[in-house]
């Protein structure tokens, strides 16, 4: 019997119809809408493999050996996918199926190739930071967000060294 679902039918998605997209998901409207702007929000990533192996021998003996906490996110679950997939993510990393991904994202690497932090402070007495691309590359999202306008503002000052 062939699947109706390969090619993914939201790989096939006219470009046209997103209304949002990041690196993780992208979001359109559905085309049977139940309310004034209804959307589908559609992860890039596929678990096409999910029917096939949760029915698998080698899975369910697995399974078996998991704490109840994880054995619930498929054997009990209908509701909560994160969770499901999050239980077949482990699956596979405990069997060595996963190929590891860098957790560092093509913006990122740019923006720690421009920027960085360390306290210094401006010869000419104003008393502001010089910022350092090694500094800059170690900030995490949260502290980047935090520095931004300062360290947008420090490279058009020319307050950013390669140091």
């Amino acid at each position: 019997m062939s699947n109706p679902n390969n090619p993914c039918i939201f790989c096939k998605i006219d470009k046209k119809n997103i209304i949002f997209e990041n690196d993780y998901a992208y979001a359109s409207y559905d085309s049977y809408p139940v309310s004034k702007f209804h959307s589908l929000i559609i992860p890039k990533r596929h678990i096409s493999d999910f029917f096939e192996l949760k029915d698998t021998d080698e899975f369910l003996e697995w399974l078996e050996d998991q704490p109840s906490s994880i054995a619930d996110g498929v054997l009990k679950n209908s509701t909560d996918s994160k969770w499901a997939i999050r239980v077949l993510d482990l699956y596979k990393s405990d069997k060595g199926l996963v190929k590891k991904q860098s957790r560092r994202s093509k913006k990122s690497a740019e923006a720690a190739e421009f920027i960085a932090t360390k306290d210094k402070v401006v010869a000419e007495g104003k008393n502001e930071r010089i910022w350092t691309v090694s500094e800059i590359s170690r900030l995490k999202p949260h502290e980047f967000d935090k520095y931004e306008k300062e360290i947008d503002k420090a490279s058009r000052e020319g307050r950013i060294t390669n140091q």
